[in-house]
């Protein structure tokens, strides 16, 4: 039986944000899709951003949680990777479509993120959000199943984010 999808984001965000504060460790997994972008054209501008020093620390974080990757969450969710693109911060992630369906993701897009949005809100997440939301990014998480390769994303604004931390 398929976990819902509340529990697959609960599970996604509250670890993932749990690991980029520190509070958990790398756990390989067999059971991963890898996103990987070579190409560097689509990377922030180091030229004009780098004088942000939320930027900056935000490009830190994201480099040393990418050394605990792939972070094997259990439950059928993997995190494959983070990169800051041009206009956003993204985590990928792997879902076993054993025990999620994307299909069922996609039809609950606006609960899930409206969880992510409450997630963003509890005080471990707090300070990422607060972060993210001073960068002048958009952040985006992509869900892509282990088996299909389908994609689920959801964005949310920069101004969404700065109206969670006002």
């Amino acid at each position: 039986m398929k976990k819902t999808v509340f529990m697959a984001v609960c599970i996604a965000f509250g670890m993932a944000f749990m690991a980029s504060c520190g509070n958990s460790e790398k756990r390989g997994g067999d059971n991963f899709v890898e996103t990987v972008d070579d190409d560097d054209d689509d990377d922030v501008d180091n030229d004009s951003d780098d004088n942000n020093a939320s930027l900056i620390q935000l490009k830190s974080e994201i480099k040393a949680y990418n050394a605990q990757c792939p972070l094997n969450l259990g439950n059928g969710m993997t995190v494959t990777s983070a990169k800051v693109l041009a206009g956003e911060c993204v985590y990928y992630y792997s879902v076993d479509e054993s025990q999620y369906s994307i299909d069922n993701f996609r039809q609950n897009a606006s609960e899930m993120k409206q969880n992510a949005k409450s997630l963003l809100t509890a005080n471990d997440a707090k300070i990422f959000t607060e972060l993210i939301a001073k960068t002048n990014l958009d952040l985006k998480y992509v869900y892509v199943g282990d088996t299909t390769g389908e994609a689920f994303e959801i964005i949310l604004s920069n101004n969404e984010l700065k109206r969670l931390v006002d």
